[in-house]
Parts: structure tokens; C-alpha cells; sequence
């Protein structure tokens, strides 16, 4: 008798989807209690190019939540 495949290749997908959603989510608060870049003062590189001012933006502001000293 053959087995079918599909939905059990579907069932262990969810299943590793789930324990890798519940790691991430314990994982993270424990990374997330000190700040790597406390005291540390950075000064990103800037383009003219409109869509790298954006990423360049969003960097900044994840590097000062990271707690580093982000000068302009």
C-alpha cells in the first residue's frame, strides 16, 4: 500500500514552520535585553540616490535602537 506523500510533506512543513516561528519567538526577547552598540558612535555613508536616502534611513534607525550614537 503506497502512501500519500502530499499532505504528509505538507504536514511537516507546518510543523517546521511552527517550531521555527517558536524559536524566533523566544530567541528574540533574550538577544534583545542588552544593546550591542551602546556607546559606540557610527556615521553612516550617504547617497544622492533617492532610494538608497530610504535605505540608509531605515538603517539609522535600526542601528539607534540597537543603542549606537548615530551621527547625521
Amino acid at each position: 500500500m503506497k502512501l500519500p506523500t502530499r499532505p504528509l510533506r505538507a504536514h511537516v512543513r507546518a510543523l517546521m514552520a511552527a517550531c521555527g516561528l517558536a524559536f524566533v519567538a523566544t530567541a528574540t526577547p533574550a538577544l534583545a535585553a542588552d544593546l550591542p552598540g551602546k556607546g559606540v558612535e557610527v556615521q553612516p555613508v550617504k547617497s544622492s540616490i533617492a532610494e538608497e536616502t530610504f535605505q540608509t534611513l531605515l538603517v539609522m534607525k535600526a542601528l539607534e535602537k540597537l543603542g549606537y550614537d548615530v551621527k547625521p
